[in-house]
This record gives structure tokens, sequence and C-alpha cells, in this order.
């Protein structure tokens, strides 16, 4: 069983990584077109789901437009 404070590390290494991911797609976003609309930082903000930001990351990557990349 996890201590308190394992938890607590597991839990802070959780955010820090979805932070990161949040980061790392709009700054791919911004460099390859230019700026970030709000709603898309909005959306994108209220996904917790490392899997479906890792799919977003991928979508922008490949991303002709904006408008390719679905974020829900």
């Amino acid at each position: 069983m996890m201590t308190l404070t394992e938890k607590w590390k597991m839990e802070g290494l959780q955010r820090g990584i979805i932070e990161g991911l949040r980061e790392s797609i709009l700054y791919t976003v911004e460099l390859k077109f230019g700026s970030v609309p709000n709603d898309f930082k909005d959306k994108l903000n209220t996904i917790s789901d490392v899997n479906r930001l890792k799919e977003i990351q991928k979508k922008v990557i490949f991303a002709n437009t904006l408008n390719d990349i679905v974020v829900e």
C-alpha cells in the first residue's frame, strides 16, 4: 500500500506530465500555425488524460491546418 507521501509524489508527477504535454502542444501549434486561438487553449486545458493529450500532440505534428486538430 502506498504511503500518503508516495501518493502525493505520484499525483504531482502526473500533473507535471499533463502540464508538460499541454505546453508542448501549445508550443508546436504556435510554431506551425503562428498563433494559438483562445478556444483551443481553453479546450486543451480541460483535458487531463495523458493518452488523449498524446493523441492531440500527434495530430498537431501531422496537421496541415489548425482545423485538422480536433480538441474535445
